[in-house]
C-alpha cells in the first residue's frame, strides 16, 4: 500500500526577524491525551460549545479565545503538541509566546483539524469517548452527560 499524502500544516510568523514555527491538526494520540487530561477541568466551556451542534469555521476563533483565557495550560500543551516540541525549553518558548500568537496558532490548529463544514461537536464527542475506550478508559458520567446534550439539541449551527 502506498501512501501518497504529507500532512498539512499552516506557519506562524514570529517576530520582526522572520522567526516562525509551523502547526498540524491535532491526531488521535493528542486528542486522547487532552481529554484525559484536562476534559473535567473543561466541562463547562465543553458543554456551552457542545449545546450549539455545529460550530462553524468563522465561530472558531470565539472557542479558541476561550480556551486559551480559562486554559492557558491546556493552551501551550495543544501549541506544543501540534508544532512537535522537541524540548523542554521548546514548550517554555511556546508558553511564553504572546497571547495573540497564540491565538493564531491554536486557530490554524483547530481549523487543521476540523472538517471544511466546521466543528461537528456531536461527532467529536463520539470520537473522543472512542478513544478513551480504545485507550482502556470509561469516557464516564461528564462524558455521558455532554453525549445526551448534543444529542438532545439536534443538529443546530452555533450561530
Amino acid at each position: 500500500m502506498a501512501v501518497n499524502f504529507e500532512i498539512e500544516t499552516t506557519r506562524i510568523a514570529v517576530g520582526k526577524s522572520g522567526g516562525f514555527f509551523t502547526v498540524r491538526g491535532m491526531n488521535s494520540e493528542d486528542v486522547t491525551f487532552l481529554t484525559m487530561h484536562y476534559l473535567e477541568d473543561m466541562k463547562a466551556t465543553v458543554a456551552k460549545y457542545a449545546e450549539r451542534g455545529v460550530l462553524p469555521k468563522n465561530r472558531v476563533a470565539d472557542l479558541v479565545m476561550e480556551i486559551a483565557k480559562d486554559f492557558p495550560t491546556m493552551a501551550v500543551e495543544i501549541i506544543s503538541r501540534c508544532a512537535e516540541a522537541e524540548s523542554a525549553e521548546d514548550v517554555e518558548k511556546f508558553r511564553r509566546l504572546a497571547f495573540v500568537k497564540q491565538i493564531e496558532a491554536l486557530k490554524a490548529i483547530v481549523l487543521l483539524t476540523v472538517e471544511d463544514g466546521g466543528v461537528d461537536l456531536g461527532k467529536m464527542m463520539g470520537v473522543v469517548a472512542s478513544l478513551l475506550e480504545a485507550n482502556g478508559l470509561k469516557p464516564g458520567p461528564l462524558m455521558t452527560s455532554l453525549q445526551t446534550i448534543i444529542e438532545t439539541s439536534g443538529n443546530q449551527s452555533a450561530t
